[in-house]
């Protein structure tokens, strides 16, 4: 599989940073969409995985290394990703992805799962989160590690937890109205050619983790969200679900341990209460399309590279089962059409 991928700074001059000094929020994003089966050009070549952190994957890599991550192994991955190509031209616009990553993963860490969206038929908006991710690569090269009073935040410490999803929840929305901005602009100004591509009457969210409770929340609030993939989400932090039912279509994913006995242990006494009544709040006020499945053999972090990271023995597996259940519930969400 192989998917084409552009990289833009988007700047929300309305927010101030909230984990930094910058006076305005800024937002890496990476879109990932179809191209031509059969590139003719010889710069149209597939990137090595470690090059998905370029201009800065000299600094990505040691930073990677500092957590027990071989280097010499990322650079050895393929990605299946053609920077800067041209893309597949349809009679029709394409459904569009939001994806939104765990609390410090990396927007290109779902390089598996990307791929076979695109290779679906999406267009997939990955979305960086500044100062939280444990570093953001500007297009630039400007290399931003996390910011030491998140990477310290305490498990139980909800108020700041809180102050994450909602810098998420915005960064989303402000998202979705640059897309809509990138789907009208002139061509001479987008090397890619990205305009009127995006089908802006279907998006979905995907998120994992963190990124899970706030694709609840866009789902909840924004009526331009048409369905939601989550991957194991952040059922504490997961907002109040008191406006009714969940109408629009969801697939909901967990890893093996599920049960208040499996995790007790796992998970500090301070987040098992609340995790299990976010979960029981959120599966019982999904009445649309739904689906809710265990993925057998998965952890919390399967849903990521972070494994392959590890050259984990179980990860590929693992991951061919999430893409699996993830292509048979969009196929039969956008058979409905």
């Amino acid at each position: 599989m192989k998917a084409g991928r552009i990289i833009r700074e988007l700047r929300d001059r309305s927010r101030p940073e909230p984990f930094g000094t910058e006076s305005e929020r800024s937002i890496v994003i990476s879109i990932y969409y179809p191209i031509e089966a059969e590139p003719v050009s010889e710069s149209a070549r597939t990137i090595g995985y470690a090059d998905l952190f370029a201009p800065a994957a000299d600094k990505a890599l040691r930073t990677l290394s500092g957590m027990g991550v071989d280097p010499d192994h990322l650079k050895q991955m393929e990605s299946g990703i053609i920077p800067d190509a041209s893309p597949k031209r349809t009679l029709a616009r394409l459904p569009v992805m939001l994806y939104s990553p765990a609390y410090g993963v990396v927007k290109d860490m779902y390089n598996y799962n990307i791929l076979q969206l695109v290779n679906d038929g999406f267009i997939v908006v990955a979305v960086g989160s500044t100062h939280e991710s444990i570093f953001t690569v500007f297009p630039d090269g400007r290399f931003l590690p996390q910011a030491n009073e998140v990477s310290s935040i305490r498990n139980d410490d909800f108020a700041k937890w809180n102050e994450l999803l909602n810098a998420r929840t915005a960064d989303l929305r402000f998202v979705l109205n640059e897309l809509e901005r990138l789907n009208r602009i002139e061509e001479s100004a987008c090397s890619c050619e990205l305009q009127s591509l995006f089908d802006m009457s279907r998006i979905g969210v995907v998120g994992h983790s963190l990124g899970g409770a706030a694709a609840v929340a866009v789902l909840r609030n924004d009526p331009r969200i048409r369905c939601a993939v989550l991957m194991d989400p952040s059922f504490h932090l997961i907002p109040e679900l008191d406006g009714g039912p969940i109408t629009k279509p969801v697939l909901l994913m967990r890893q093996q341990l599920i049960s208040r006995d499996e995790l007790q242990g796992r998970m500090s006494a301070e987040l098992l209460e609340p995790f299990i009544t976010g979960y029981e709040k959120l599966a019982s006020s999904l009445s649309g399309l739904r689906s809710i499945v265990s993925i057998p053999g998965t952890g919390h972090m399967s849903f990521c590279d972070v494994p392959l990271h590890f050259n984990e023995a179980d990860a590929e597996t693992n991951h061919a089962a999430i893409n699996r259940t993830m292509s048979v519930f969009m196929s039969a969400l956008y058979g409905q059409d």
